[in-house]
């Protein structure tokens, strides 16, 4: 199965719609809770999208969700190789640092 999701999706993350972008983050935290769609992702370059997207968003709403799918792209069994998920996993450490992923 190799579908390309990326242009769509990359679109989608980025859009001038806040709610739109949002959608996007949810698309990509479901379909990485299955890892052979996990890896698909990763493969296609979505990390680095929703990577570089985070270093413009401060809608909470968008960031808390695009936390928890960058954790999906991040774990899974077989676990993704650590060089497709460095700079993602750095992005959630920086986050959670600067206070901008909480539970409230």
């Amino acid at each position: 199965m190799n579908y390309n999701l990326l242009p769509v999706i990359s679109k989608i993350l980025r859009s001038e719609v806040i709610t739109i972008v949002e959608q996007g983050a949810w698309i990509v935290g479901n379909l990485s809770c299955d890892s052979k769609l996990r890896d698909m992702l990763l493969n296609q370059g979505v990390m680095q999208i929703m990577v570089n997207y985070l270093r413009e968003i401060t809608d909470k709403s968008v960031v808390t969700i695009s936390a928890w799918a960058l954790a999906n792209l991040s774990r899974g069994l077989p676990l993704p190789s650590y060089s497709q998920v460095a700079e993602g996993v750095a992005t959630l450490c920086r986050l959670l640092a600067l206070g901008s992923i909480t539970n409230s």
